[in-house]
């Protein structure tokens, strides 16, 4: 096999492995519900395309040497990938009768989620175009640029992210729109100035160190903002689902594991270790409907009449889909004991 092709395959099975890695972290993000596999994934994929098509059609190498047009296209069109992301969750929720995009924390991951396909697509463009710096010849030592990327793209899709998350929690209002636009101006903006101050002229090391406080700050913005949506959601668990104890959906135990982060992961613990990998999976989901459902009732108590009334019926859709698992995990507690 000719040089060439060894490093591209290489090259690709690497990108690859740093995808693997990325999709990892993001899912770790939301301790309270987490997102998805299928839907992360989805993101990603969209993520990549978007970056293949874009270098491909455009060609990214002489866009990044103009210094604000190229990181305002850039944006635009990762601003288009979220939103083709958040239209497809939402498709999709429709038919399931919930929506995976339900607040700031969901487009946060998602947009995160784009952000770091589109950095894995721009790798896998370069280096099989042989303009990259993985490489048989590479190494592993090339696989930090390539992290220190995602992270730089993982945060300007974040700041997307934030802004259609924002939207799904006011949904109709001019707000919404607003918010939408605004976080991808604010991408823009903070990609040029990204870019603009590792661009100096005293010295590559100075430049350097600038840009990365330059990307710093709005990462620690998102950082603050995912903190704040957690422990909005662990408020809403605390309000919303003690009162569905009468409708079957929420029972002490269910309570006790939501209300901490240690003893929730010990039921999973118990489960996982006791080999019973199907209940495992299944308390999971369980926990994760239930959650859902908080969210959405919080929600609804913050809408307007209409918007409230939508929210309401996606809460009822959410307690039918909890009854039904439990439903399911006590007839399959009863024909273990039966046999």
């Amino acid at each position: 096999m000719p040089l060439a092709a060894v490093d591209g395959l290489y090259a690709v099975s690497l990108a690859f492995l740093v995808a693997l890695v990325y999709l990892a972290l993001v899912r770790l993000v939301d301790l309270n519900e987490k997102e998805p596999f299928w839907a992360i994934s989805l993101a990603f994929v969209i993520g990549v395309a978007a970056s293949v098509i874009f270098d491909v059609s455009v060609g990214s190498t002489g866009l990044a040497l103009e210094p604000v047009w190229g990181p305002v296209v850039t944006e635009a069109v990762r601003f288009l990938a979220v939103g083709a992301t958040v239209l497809a969750l939402r498709a999709i929720g429709r038919v399931r009768g919930w929506s995976e995009v339900s607040g700031m924390l969901d487009g946060i991951v998602y947009g995160v989620s784009v952000g770091l396909g589109f950095a894995v697509g721009a790798v896998l463009v370069a280096e099989l175009n042989g303009l990259g710096a993985i490489g048989a010849s590479g190494g592993l030592s090339a696989v930090w640029p390539v992290l220190l990327l995602g992270l730089s793209q993982g945060v300007y899709g974040g700041i997307i992210g934030a802004g259609f998350g924002a939207a799904a929690e006011r949904p109709g209002r001019g707000v919404a729109t607003m918010s939408v636009i605004g976080a991808g101006v604010l991408a823009m903006m903070v990609h040029v100035a990204h870019d603009a101050l590792g661009r100096g002229t005293s010295g590559a090391g100075n430049s350097v160190l600038r840009g990365r406080i330059a990307l710093a700050l709005p990462a620690l913005a998102i950082a603050v903002l995912v903190v704040a949506a957690i422990l909005r959601e662990r408020r809403a668990i605390r309000e919303q689902l003690p009162s569905e104890r009468e409708t079957g959906a929420i029972e002490d135990a269910d309570l006790a594991a939501l209300s901490g982060f240690f003893a929730r992961r010990a039921a999973y613990a118990r489960r996982f270790f006791g080999f019973d990998f199907d209940g495992w999976l299944d308390l999971r989901a369980l926990h994760n409907r239930q959650v859902q459902l908080a969210i959405t009732k919080a929600r609804a108590a913050r809408l307007s009449a209409d918007d409230a009334a939508a929210a309401r019926a996606e809460a009822d859709r959410l307690r039918a889909a909890i009854l039904e698992l439990k439903l399911a995990a006590r007839s399959e507690t009863t024909a273990e004991v039966g046999a």
